[in-house]
């Protein structure tokens, strides 16, 4: 998914024809740092890159406080579009820039890789509208330049809502709020149009989130959860005459939406842990009593509003820090007159102000550490926690952004009256980590310890009872997924083969074998439409370990063939990705892993394949 594409990029209207392949971002910045002296930024500055009709063009920006955002101070041509060649830039002295590994690497990542590499335009504001410009009318077969146009409706259309996130066109001026609401729908309504299309002509096209069809369902979501506020979500029933999602999808989101206990809140990060599981509440009616909440989402005031009261039918999320405090971009800190140590969550969260403009001296959390005592009704039903019945939050942060700040008060205001989940896909921060138990694909907070345990897969999150992870994904292997999305195939099965692998191998040290075959069995039989991958390894010495030796020697074999089929299409390719190379690098330590496996159970035949493809590399 992270390769580097390429553009062909045709002006429409049947008169002429930019046939300029445009270079790479990697490209791009790689011989701004080769061929010109950089010196360090201030704090403030920003070099970025603007993707236009004209070509590549290099920019030196500043922040602005006032504005929260950054102002262009000079921008440059560096690519010509019409000569396909490079220009020589003013403002920038030529030779090498020192470290510039670094810098090259900073500013890739600072920047919105895929946008750059799936848009035709990007990097500024208008880029959208510049995009609908040139190809709104384009009927040829390049699915990326119909992905560009797609993404820039959707864009150009949230920026009449005022919820937007990326570089935006200047709106028309004066306009009602229902013209604003009107342009919105029509621009959103031919995103998902051309999104429609794409699905139907080429339904196994990939995108950032997955296939297209994922994409084209997305899409509907986000418009209809948009219309949520504008009290006009009926105006877009129509999409919904057809069941939205692959049915592996739609299983992922039953499956997290019934591991949650009654009136449970559950965060999530992403669009595909999102709006799969809104669609199952808000459009089928399924477990509503939930709260979903986006992590991303909650940076935005308007959104912790939402959920302050009642909606649909989940009770109001209860907070302890105020509305008018929940800003966006602001920077959450400690009181200034604070000077404690250890605190109650009470005692943290009437603590916190807010800063629009954050600097280095304001190191205000570094000593800041909530002690979170675990009612005893919860641990009394999780046998696997320790003695200790407390959690020690440490925030390892000078400064926490608002969708932090509105999670860690959600939690620590909520936990004692309503259980609170993370999805196993979202990133969770690491002062929380040690307080999130697996749950299936959920991670339940309780502020406790857990036994000390020597499972393999014990680095991942920890667990408090076996029970609800079992049930949980029993459900989940029950469950209709007969058709795959690949790429979410391939992101959602490595979480679920984490916490059955995990759950399989804790039944097996309680001497519970019968228990940890099943379990095995099944998820193999859920995921039997997904390539084997290196983390499989760590169920081979489960399967021995377990007494299934016949059931070991299979997928031994199966484990050794996909490896060999994988080292063997690297190993063809004239060039590898970064992504390429992890996953080599990851291959290795799994055959090294069976290898040990099948020593240690005495395979000698096995053993002596793998030693063969380990003396390859």
């Amino acid at each position: 998914m992270k390769r580097i594409l390429t553009f062909i990029l045709i002006l429409l209207s049947g008169v002429s024809v930019n046939a300029a392949v445009y270079p790479s971002l990697t490209e791009i910045v790689t011989k701004f740092y080769s061929d010109y002296s950089v010196r360090e930024m201030k704090r403030g500055e920003a070099i970025q890159y603007h993707k236009k009709r004209e070509g590549w063009f290099v920019v030196r920006a500043e922040y602005n406080d006032t504005i929260r955002d950054y102002e262009i101070i000079d921008a440059e041509l560096f690519w010509s579009s019409a000569s396909g060649k490079y220009k020589q830039l003013k403002s920038f002295e030529s030779g090498y820039t020192r470290s510039s590994q670094s810098r090259i690497s900073s500013d890739i990542r600072s920047a919105n890789q895929y946008d750059f590499e799936r848009c035709s335009y990007y990097g500024y504001d208008g880029w959208d509208k510049d995009v609908i410009a040139d190809f709104a009318s384009y009927s040829g077969n390049n699915d990326t330049i119909y992905e560009s146009l797609a993404r820039a409706y959707s864009n150009y259309a949230s920026g009449f809502t005022g919820r937007h996130y990326s570089y935006h066109s200047e709106l028309p001026a004066n306009l009602s709020e229902k013209q604003k609401q009107d342009e919105f729908l029509k621009n959103e309504r031919l995103a998902i149009a051309v999104y429609d299309g794409m699905r139907k002509r080429n339904p196994n096209f990939e995108v950032l989130v997955g296939s297209i069809y994922t994409k084209y369902c997305n899409e509907i979501m986000a418009t209809y959860d948009d219309l949520l506020y504008m009290g006009r979500e009926m105006e877009i029933a129509d999409y919904f005459k057809e069941d939205l999602y692959d049915p592996f999808m739609r299983s992922i989101a039953l499956n997290m939406l019934e591991s949650a206990e009654r009136n449970g809140i559950i965060f999530t990060n992403g669009d595909n842990d999102s709006y799969p599981l809104w669609y199952l509440q808000w459009i089928k009616g399924i477990r509503t009593d939930v709260a979903v909440m986006n992590i991303s989402l909650m940076s935005t005031a308007y959104y912790l509003k939402r959920h302050r009261g009642i909606f649909f039918d989940n009770p109001p999320v209860k907070f302890s820090i105020a509305d008018s405090i929940y800003t966006r971009e602001s920077y959450f800190l400690m009181d200034y007159e604070q000077d404690r140590i250890d605190m109650s969550p009470e005692e943290f969260l009437s603590g916190i102000t807010t800063k629009v403009k954050w600097n280095e001296e304001q190191q205000l959390f570094r000593n800041s550490r909530i002690i979170v005592n675990c009612p005893p009704e919860m641990y009394k039903k999780y046998p696997l926690l320790s003695s200790e019945d407390s959690a020690m939050i440490t925030i390892d942060r000078s400064y926490l952004i608002q969708g932090e700040m509105a999670m860690l008060d959600i939690i620590l205001s909520n936990f004692k009256d309503r259980p609170v989940y993370i999805s196993s896909s979202a990133e969770i921060p690491r002062y929380l980590k040690p307080y999130m138990f697996l749950e299936g694909l959920l991670c339940r907070f309780i502020p406790a310890r857990e036994k000390t345990n020597d499972c393999t897969l014990s680095w991942n999150y920890p667990i408090a009872s076996l029970n609800p992870l079992r049930t949980n994904l029993t459900k989940l292997f029950l469950s209709d997924s007969t058709t795959v999305d690949r790429f979410n195939g391939k992101l959602w099965t490595t979480n679920i083969k984490i916490s059955a692998i995990y759950a399989a191998e804790m039944h097996c040290k309680q001497g519970e074998k019968a228990e940890a075959i099943k379990l095995l069995n099944s998820l193999y039989s859920f995921t039997a439409s997904v390539a084997l991958r290196p983390l499989d390894a760590y169920a081979l010495e489960v399967y021995y370990e377990s007494g299934d030796k016949k059931k070991g020697d299979e997928f031994g074999t199966a484990l050794i063939d996909s490896y060999e089929r994988e080292l063997k299409l690297m190993d063809g390719k004239s060039r590898l990705s970064e992504e390429d190379k992890e996953l080599k690098s990851r291959t290795k330590l799994a055959l090294k892993m069976c290898k040990e496996t099948f020593d240690k159970y005495q395979r000698p035949a096995q053993s002596a394949r793998v030693q063969k493809l380990l003396d390859w590399y």
